[in-house]
């Protein structure tokens, strides 16, 4: 995968949104998240399960056991999840305050970093000041306690101005 590594994503930020196009975008974040494995890492999904995550990325290397994972997949498509200590299920990925509880649940454990797949699903949800106060809630959270945060954002002409929105509330844009 040609794909930028976390030091060259990061720089001296806390907080990126990466910009990705979609047909990159799997391989993207799986090379992401096989590389913030590596440290305690909280991943909030929109996109997958944490059943399929699990499965490819312990197919990948990565370093499972240093991952919790908010989910917001599941409960959409089974009444019970499959429960685990490194798991929080949210309803669906347009329960910003509960997602946002879950976060906050989780940041008290200190981790190094936080993913959140993807931005772009938000915007299917919600758009303009509901999720701006939800995403400088979730950076408010890691700012407080150290984590660095990256925020994945699919490129689609139709979420340019979303993106140019986010872009303003990190310190840095990465395009991979």
């Amino acid at each position: 995968m040609s794909c930028m590594k976390l030091a060259q994503i990061f720089g001296d930020a806390q907080f990126v949104l990466v910009v990705v196009g979609s047909e990159r975008h799997e391989a993207a974040v799986e090379g992401i998240a096989c590389e913030m494995s590596e440290k305690r890492t909280c991943y909030v999904t929109l996109s997958k399960t944490r059943k399929a995550l699990l499965d490819e990325l312990s197919e990948k290397g990565a370093k499972v056991g240093n991952i919790t994972f908010i989910d917001a997949i599941s409960k959409t498509i089974m009444k019970s999840p499959e429960q685990g200590a490194d798991a929080l299920y949210a309803a669906s990925p347009g329960a910003l305050t509960e997602i946002s509880m879950m976060v906050s649940k989780c940041m008290g454990k200190e981790f190094d970093y936080l993913l959140f797949d993807s931005v772009s699903r938000v915007f299917i949800y919600q758009k303009g000041a509901p999720v701006a106060r939800f995403l400088s809630n979730i950076i408010s959270q890691a700012r407080q306690r150290g984590t660095r945060a990256a925020f994945v954002c699919i490129d689609l002409p139709e979420h340019a101005e979303f993106i140019k929105e986010c872009a303003m509330l990190v310190e840095k844009t990465a395009k991979v």
